[in-house]
């Protein structure tokens, strides 16, 4: 990219253009991203020389990429829509007649900090005298930091765990409160609510710093995680569900996380979670 002067290569791909839009801005300050606008036809260009061999290893990268939830895809055509929601690429929340798990972060004006955060999950489920399940379960976050300012920002993560719509929450301790100042005064200056926005905020049950609702046929438990560079942090949960003969854990698109799942002392997974697992209970 001689305009830019970067070269660009597979090692340093995501720090040098990170580097372009956030500081450099050789374009101006109101095209921050047009590296990204001049890199696509030269990689265009690129692909349409490859030989047969290459297109094989492109090929594989693809299919590794939708295996992995790396890439999923969404088409206003209902054909298309099907074709991905048959073969697992359409991202949607899983419905399934066991127990259930998904764990997904959101990064609100944390910069690009998810980049260098280790995620670490850990889910024990036992079985009491009434043949309830009860889980615990961890929610570990690391704060690396890295060599760029934006990467040594604090990391506000809203964190929306998914259960069966029949879980009950028994505890929950290590959350963090976070506020979010509105940016204008907007009940004063004319604004008005969106209906449907406030029908969905209705059914929010808030206790604390914790937020529990109901959606998309799951239990869902959101939360605040705060954590600065060099910070490690923990959220303990226990819940109680009634007795499955499985648990379908649903990995979030694009995140990397360990998981280690162990039912009344068994282990049967630790690992990366780099893909939806079916699991058989073992009691």
């Amino acid at each position: 990219m001689p305009e830019f002067g970067i070269f660009l290569n597979s090692n340093n791909f995501i720090s040098e253009v990170q580097k372009e839009v956030e500081y450099e801005r050789t374009k101006g300050e109101n095209q921050p991203k047009e590296i990204l606008v001049e890199f696509a036809p030269k990689l265009l260009e690129r692909l349409s020389i490859l030989d047969n061999e290459g297109w094989v290893k492109v090929f594989a990268l693809l299919v590794s990429g939708v295996e992995k939830k790396d890439i999923i895809a969404y088409f206003a055509d209902s054909r298309l829509e099907n074709f991905a929601l048959s073969n697992g690429f359409a991202g949607e929340i899983k419905e399934t007649d066991s127990d259930y798990l998904m764990i997904t972060h959101s990064n609100v004006m944390g910069s690009k900090t998810d980049a260098v955060i280790d995620n670490f999950v850990s889910l024990n489920v036992e079985k009491d005298k009434e043949n309830n399940l009860i889980h615990a379960l961890e929610i570990k976050r690391s704060h690396k930091g890295g060599e760029f300012g934006f990467y040594n920002k604090r990391n506000n993560d809203y964190v929306r765990v998914l259960l069966p719509e029949d879980a009950v929450l028994i505890n929950l301790s290590g959350e963090d409160f976070f506020e979010i100042s509105p940016l204008l005064d907007y009940r004063n200056q004319g604004f008005s609510s969106d209906p449907d926005l406030e029908r969905y905020e209705s059914r929010i049950q808030k206790t604390g710093n914790v937020e529990i609702l109901s959606e998309g046929g799951k239990k869902v438990i959101a939360f605040w995680m705060i954590i600065e560079p060099g910070q490690t942090k923990a959220v303990k949960i226990k819940y109680q569900t009634p007795e499955y003969s499985g648990i379908y854990i649903q990995k979030q698109p694009g995140l990397k996380s360990r998981f280690k799942l162990t039912f009344d002392g068994k282990t049967p997974f630790e690992d990366n979670l780099d893909s939806d697992k079916q699991f058989e209970s073992q009691f």
